[in-house]
């Protein structure tokens, strides 16, 4: 037999104590509230779905607004990115167009400054060859006079009012030795040597002379030296001058060097330096 509970109506065994279904006290009479899970005829809510709750549109239009946010943040990105290889594009072309612009004025620079100084050394070794050339005159002239000129070179005094001692001033001779110089000067160029300079291997002209004269053996070349000018003072010569390399290979060149200088004691010449040289042809 069954009894019925009177507080959820559903059937229970007589010897129940308590209703399986809400827990009414079927001894004290008591009511039991009924379960969260039971309706009012106490059956079982677990399998019945719930409602999804609705978004609110509020919620939906935060949304929409990030995300336009995030599309108008990510175009602008990709703007900056193309603008930034647009500019380094931009970049490599100016340089590059600066570079050849440097190269183009630099090359036109140094063939005018080429054309510029064979032409001063042109005009220097013309107004050299007359300089020569008169003081071959002047040379030739000078003998008939440098008896004259003995004489009063030893007529000519200074006298000293105070200490009244008398000094002679000896008037300079003509150079007559240029023939020694251009041979003494050939066998330089030809094979220098350390003893003909003066400091010997530490003279800078005789190690350049020397490292170039390295390429190639004695007789491998014939040199000429052409004296344009040359002043004495004293024991010291200064000179300017030509070489004039003729190769057996049939290479041919000229050098001019200008402000050399000359240092003669008892035996022979001696070299304080070349002068500043410079290729001609």
């Amino acid at each position: 037999m069954n009894k019925k509970c009177p507080n959820c109506g559903k059937e229970v065994n007589l010897g129940e104590a308590k209703c399986p279904f809400c827990g009414y006290d079927f001894v004290n009479n008591i009511n039991a509230k009924i379960p969260a899970d039971l309706g009012m005829m106490g059956i079982k809510l677990n399998n019945v779905p719930k409602k999804k709750k609705k978004t609110k549109p509020e919620n939906k239009k935060i949304e929409k607004n990030i995300d336009s946010k995030v599309e108008v943040a990510k175009t602008q990105e990709l703007k900056q990115a193309r603008k930034n290889k647009a500019a380094k594009k931009n970049k490599g072309w100016l340089w590059l167009l600066a570079c050849l612009a440097f190269l183009t004025f630099g090359y036109i620079g140094f063939y005018v400054g080429s054309n510029f100084n064979s032409i001063q050394h042109s005009t220097s070794s013309e107004s050299n060859s007359n300089n020569s050339h008169n003081h071959v005159k002047k040379s030739a002239t000078s003998k008939t006079s440098s008896r004259q000129q003995d004489k009063q070179s030893k007529s000519v005094q200074k006298q000293d009012t105070n200490t009244k001692l008398f000094t002679s001033t000896q008037v300079q001779p003509a150079i007559s030795n240029q023939e020694e110089i251009k041979n003494f000067l050939t066998g330089v160029f030809t094979k220098p040597q350390a003893n003909k300079f003066i400091s010997g291997e530490n003279n800078s002209d005789f190690r350049q002379l020397r490292d170039v004269t390295l390429s190639w053996e004695p007789n491998d070349v014939n040199i000429k030296i052409i004296l344009l000018n040359v002043s004495q003072k004293g024991n010291d010569y200064t000179l300017n001058y030509l070489v004039y390399y003729n190769f057996i290979t049939g290479r041919k060149q000229i050098m001019v060097y200008n402000n050399g200088l000359l240092a003669r004691d008892d035996s022979a010449f001696h070299i304080v330096r070349l002068g500043s040289g410079c290729l001609i042809k």
